[in-house]
């Protein structure tokens, strides 16, 4: 059947007849791809075996981790590879469509705004009738990682690796061996029906489940959960372009993703906020969590350094869009000053006409610095974290010394590290349940093989544009991200099926605010995707991560409930006299607590522990007396 040509409006409209043709040029086009490709190689293993090989070759046989490689690349959908690379709007096939499914061509060199390309399942294979172009998941592969001539020379086995690694392989080099070798993804995390209609209570799975699982261990070591976010987040986006630039390194994944949302929310700041009965604000409270030597520190600085280049932070401005990276700071007080940006009025330079909003970035090295700090007595840091959380219009504190501070229109993400055997001991159960903790994102993911020289280069650089580019939709005048039907109607779906009964059920505390940090994170997917509106697919994406959140709040509950130690006992002991005597005496030596709790504990360990109290800020060194003669004794006092 022949389909008219509108030649007055410009349409190229395609015949049975034409796209038989482009068919048939398009099969001899990959016979002769194909018989290239064996003639370089043939040609690559001839010119290898004539080169001295001054380093004796590993033996070396295939391992099942290259099988599997091999498997996964082969078996490869032509559907599944035009959506996660094309860029162009989605591949919906209708249910058993095989051949036909109609598409935009995967050229981004061919805008085709009237779809005219075609994906083939059974072929595997794509053409367009458009621009007469076709080929397999190779070639839209290769327009996505801007390999165009990936058939010559050696980009291809480079595209190969590109694809695997954009689905989590890595990949190690072994001296003697040519080829790297590939280590298979693994994943493991908690699961949840996010896609059943009704999910029974039984099913639900709580925070307090996850400490009661068995598998959360493994031979008494913590099992971090992963999130796969190469499944929620699409293509030719910021956090598509910062995660393909990022995770070529050794960290955890899921570092760098929860990273990169602290830079999408600094984008929008204030400007953009999802609808509900209060605005939803997309800054985010931000814990990695790790052993040491897991690459936090290191995920932490790519960050810094994209803020900088894309935000940096201009005091000399009246109304800054920059982001201001504060570093842990000792008291409520000094943390509103560093967002109080006074404007001075321009006609009388000592009037204060306006205070302009900030964004901030407040670091802590270690929650051990943070929970230290904010239990001091007479500390109100946690309650003022608390209103830059939930994105106060006005911040204040009052001090004697300082007089009356305040922040306004403050816009405030928070970042800290933290060990999993730390959290015991600098976490009171009460900030499970008090609103401090369960406003923190624990994100952990699993260790990668490590890079032991050199590493891998990091360039950030190609996602500076996406993120420029968000911040330029924002526009000038605030926008409110509103719901679309489908969207509204899936989230309070699962709110009430899901989301409501895990907070009713879990005892912990952590999940308790678990439906405002889901709609933060819709609010930024929006914006990752400069979306108006949040969308069905948008709420789905962000349903996927559920199970991971529960699992990572897990970490801390499991931590701070678990029964108590010798140990832990023994740092309760000599917080608790040291806070005694402090008061009463003032500063408390080694000999004095020996006295007190001796009895109970080998002085070593008391000693140990004491230096181990001093690391984390919880007993300070009280500077001994001048001018005295003889060795001074070491004195303490208690500060947290």
């Amino acid at each position: 059947m022949h389909c008219p040509t509108d030649t007055s409006r410009g349409i190229h409209t395609v015949t049975d007849g034409s796209i038989a043709a482009v068919n048939s040029k398009f099969k001899a086009a990959v016979e002769a791809r194909k018989a290239a490709q064996r003639a370089a190689d043939e040609a690559r293993k001839r010119a290898a075996a004539d080169e001295e090989d001054l380093i004796p070759e590993a033996v070396y046989s295939e391992t099942e981790e290259d099988s599997e490689l091999d498997r996964f690349i082969n078996g490869l959908d032509v559907v599944e590879a035009y959506n996660k690379w094309s860029g162009k709007p989605k591949a919906r096939p209708r249910p058993g469509q095989t051949e036909s499914i109609k598409v935009s061509c995967p050229d981004p060199s061919h805008p085709d705004k009237n779809p005219s390309a075609w994906l083939n399942r059974k072929k595997n294979l794509w053409t367009c009738g458009g621009c007469e172009k076709g080929g397999d998941v190779y070639d839209i592969a290769a327009f996505h990682f801007g390999l165009p001539n990936y058939k010559s020379g050696g980009d291809f086995h480079k595209l190969r690796r590109l694809m695997a690694e954009d689905y989590g392989y890595s990949f190690a080099t072994i001296p003697g061996v040519k080829e790297p070798i590939a280590y298979i993804p693994e994943k493991k995390t908690v699961v949840v029906d996010t896609d059943s209609d009704d999910v029974p209570e039984e099913n639900i799975a709580t925070v307090s489940d996850i400490m009661d699982d068995d598998s959360f261990y493994e031979e008494d070591e913590l099992i971090f959960p992963t999130l796969d976010w190469r499944d929620i987040t699409p293509p030719q986006t910021f956090m598509d372009a910062y995660m393909a630039a990022t995770t070529r390194d050794d960290v955890a994944e899921e570092y760098h993703f929860f990273n990169g949302l602290l830079a999408l929310g600094f984008a929008i700041g204030r400007d953009v906020t999802l609808f509900d009965s209060m605005p939803v604000y997309s800054n985010l409270f931000v814990c990695l969590v790790g052993h040491t030597g897991d690459g936090k520190s290191r995920s932490f600085r790519h960050l810094q350094t994209l803020l900088k280049i894309c935000f940096p932070y201009k005091p000399e401005e009246d109304y800054p869009k920059g982001v201001k990276i504060i570093k842990g700071t000792a008291s409520a007080e000094s943390l509103i000053m560093n967002f109080d940006k006074p404007v001075m009025d321009p006609v009388n330079p000592k009037r204060i006409a306006d205070r302009a909003g900030v964004r901030g970035l407040i670091e802590f090295n270690e929650l051990s610095s943070l929970t230290g700090r904010a239990s001091r007595m007479g500390s109100v840091l946690k309650p003022t974290l608390l209103e830059f959380y939930d994105a106060d219009d006005e911040i204040g504190s009052s001090a004697v010394t300082s007089g009356e501070k305040k922040a306004v229109d403050a816009f405030g993400s928070a970042f800290t590290t933290t060990q999993p055997d730390s959290i015991k001991d600098l976490a009171d159960k009460n900030d499970g349940t008090n609103g401090f903790l369960n406003r923190w994102i624990f994100a952990s993911g699993k260790e990668k093989l490590r890079i032991p020289i050199g590493g891998a280069i990091i360039d950030i650089r190609s996602s500076i544009p996406y993120l420029q580019a968000v911040r330029s939709w924002c526009g000038r005048t605030h926008k409110t991200i509103e719901w679309d039907e489908d969207a509204a109607e899936r989230f309070t779906d699962f709110y009430h099926k899901v989301i409501h009964p895990t907070m009713k059920k879990d005892k912990t505390g952590m999940m308790a605010r678990s439906d405002l940090l889901m709609k933060k994170l819709i609010l930024l997917f929006c914006a990752n995707e400069m979306a108006d509106t949040a969308t069905l697919d948008i709420v789905n994406r962000v349903i996927k991560m559920y199970p991971y959140l529960i699992s990572s709040f897990g970490i801390p509950a499991e931590k701070i409930s678990r029964p108590s130690s010798p140990r832990g006992d023994l740092k309760e002991d000599i917080c608790k006299y040291a806070e005694r005597f402090t008061k009463r005496k003032g500063a408390i030596t080694i000999r004095d607590i020996n006295r007190a709790i001796g009895k109970k504990y080998d002085p070593p360990e008391i000693t140990k522990m004491i230096s181990g109290l001093v690391d984390v800020g919880v007993l300070e060194i009280e500077e001994p007396p001048r001018k005295r003669v003889g060795r001074p004794t070491v004195k303490y006092v208690y500060v947290a």
